[in-house]
């Protein structure tokens, strides 16, 4: 369950950095589409990591 907890605190960490990231207008402005769809795909699966885990986490209790 510890190494549960320590992936969803990771995953956690990991969407708010691709937040930061796509909320800095420098970047979405200056970066390749291609490359602001790719950071944008990654939080969609990181949010649906993060969806499972706690899903994981939720049976133990």
């Amino acid at each position: 369950m510890l190494r549960l907890k320590e992936q969803i605190v990771d995953t956690k960490e990991y969407i708010a950095i691709l937040d930061r990231k796509l909320l800095n207008e420098a970047f979405v402005n200056k970066a390749p589409e291609k490359l602001v769809r790719a950071e944008m795909e990654k939080k969609e699966l990181a949010k649906v990591k993060l969806e499972k885990l706690e899903l994981k986490i939720s049976r133990f209790k």
